[in-house]
């Protein structure tokens, strides 16, 4: 989706359609506003807005996008993605066209931001904890934040002077998290927080200091807020909402140099308990199957020794009960 921000209006207007089983994993707007950058599961593609032409990004067949920031010049991609035979996401630079491979700028990146000038890459390490700045040719890796066992970056941004990153940080255990926008001095290493929103869902910044968030509404759709900052910001934000119109989650904000579109995807989540096996040996789940089959939000809170059941909280009742393993396989939650 994208939105006009610019205007009195605000009518979201859907740039993408997916099949059942094939939605958007990642999405991002150019600079200029001329093109919008997304992957699914079939492969990473480019979509000309005006004309809504679409082609593959050759250069990045075969890879497994997570995360996509433009370089200034509306010309190249930095991606966080997985390659083809290779477990962990790395960070690279494609070019939009012709076939050239990616390169490569660092092996383990989860989520990248590009500089104003193009000239530094700020990415999170894998795992959320750990946040570097590097070179544009990769030179010159240099870490800037590694948060607290309890905290995840969920999202990275420059702020308008080029000097300092904003970035927004969850912090919890169990079910009972916050999550914050901070900002943090590159060359200090000052940390500054300037929200705490528990239900924050995603947050980008233009260029001119103009920064957009998605907050969810309990009971109620998402709402997308806005404000100005400038070179530095030192105390809590002050939101203006702009508007919603019924979805349940909006994330992978995006917004052109000038702040007047911003590109987004719109999905609906439900929280459901899964049992799966651990594999050691590559450090990641496997054999997975779903517990609960109720249309409603499910957290697990404890596990019983042997085979389950297994406690849960439900949203809906307040208690807790014993779920019961049906062998349907993992989804994901639908997303246009």
């Amino acid at each position: 989706w994208w939105v006009k921000t610019g205007t009195k209006s605000f009518q979201p207007q859907q740039l993408t359609t997916a099949p059942p089983g094939i939605s958007p994993q990642s999405a991002a707007i150019s600079p200029d506003g001329k093109y919008l950058a997304y992957s699914d599961g079939t492969g990473m593609y480019l979509q000309v807005i005006k004309s809504e032409e679409v082609h593959p990004i050759l250069s990045l067949r075969g890879f497994r996008v997570l995360d996509i920031s433009w370089v200034p010049d509306s010309t190249a991609l930095a991606v966080c993605a997985t390659p083809p035979s290779v477990e962990t996401p790395g960070l690279f630079v494609a070019s939009i066209f012709g076939a050239d491979p990616p390169r490569q700028i660092s092996t383990a990146a989860s989520k990248a931001a590009v500089s104003w000038t193009g000239d530094e890459v700020a990415f999170v390490s894998p795992t959320g904890t750990t946040v570097w700045v590097v070179n544009a040719d990769g030179d010159n890796p240099r870490p800037v934040l590694q948060t607290h066992d309890a905290d995840r970056i969920t999202g990275l941004a420059w702020a308008p002077d080029g000097k300092s990153l904003i970035l927004s940080k969850l912090h919890g255990q169990d079910v009972h998290y916050e999550i914050e926008l901070q900002t943090v001095e590159l060359g200090t290493k000052r940390q500054t927080t300037i929200l705490k929103e528990p239900l924050l869902q995603g947050f980008s910044i233009a260029r001119n200091g103009r920064l957009v968030c998605s907050i969810a509404e309990m009971g109620a759709a998402a709402t997308l807020y806005d404000t100005m900052i400038g070179s530095h910001v030192t105390g809590p934000l002050r939101l203006r909402r702009l508007g919603s119109w019924g979805a349940q989650s909006m994330f992978a904000l995006s917004l052109t140099d000038d702040g007047h579109r911003l590109a987004l995807l719109q999905g609906t989540y439900q929280a459901d308990v899964y049992t799966a096996a651990i594999d050691e040996e590559h450090v990641r789940l496997r054999d997975m199957h779903r517990l609960t089959m109720d249309e409603r939000n499910d957290f697990p809170t404890a596990t019983i020794p042997g085979p389950p059941p297994t406690r849960m909280g439900d949203t809906q009742e307040g208690t807790e009960r014993p779920g019961e393993p049906c062998g349907e396989p993992p989804h994901e939650p639908a997303r246009d």
